[in-house]
């Protein structure tokens, strides 16, 4: 079982920067008012973007991508949003992959198909018996290698 979580510094840092941007009315109204502060006081276009910027870092403290694989298939849950299942009977080739950057999130990949990917550049590549491919991100390229190898061979 592989749990990857949106770790990345830079993306943490966006996020910072986008809350800290959230936070200048407060910060300027603080500045240039004197005679007393009252949060009260604010626009509500405020407390609608501090929600929104509030809302945005917490998904992305929650999210992950759990990958489960053993005799039965290929098995995935992308918390909170879906969870989804690869049989082995219905896959036809299982590879890791070194794919270079996508993007994060569910992508759609002319190449790889329906990417599900949390960091990094490297996943499991599937195409389905019926022709569709998705492309799993992982960050245990090798183990997943010879996991594969080992489930795959023995269906």
């Amino acid at each position: 079982m592989e749990r990857q979580r949106f770790t990345q510094w830079w993306l943490w840092a966006l996020l910072l920067l986008l809350f800290s941007f959230m936070l200048y009315p407060i910060i300027a109204q603080l500045a240039t008012n004197h005679d007393g502060f009252s949060l009260w006081n604010v626009h509500w276009s405020f407390w609608i973007s501090i929600t929104f910027a509030m809302g945005i870092c917490i998904l992305f403290a929650l999210v992950q991508l759990k990958t489960v694989i053993n005799q039965q298939g290929i098995f995935i849950h992308y918390f909170p949003f879906f969870k989804k299942q690869f049989l082995w009977k219905e896959i036809r080739t299982a590879k890791t992959v070194s794919y270079g950057f996508i993007g994060y999130g569910i992508r759609i990949s002319l190449h790889h198909g329906t990417a599900y990917n949390v960091k990094g550049d490297k996943g499991l590549a599937l195409v389905m018996n019926n022709g569709k491919k998705y492309l799993i991100g992982t960050q245990e390229s090798e183990k997943v290698t010879k996991l594969i190898e080992e489930l795959h061979s023995a269906v």
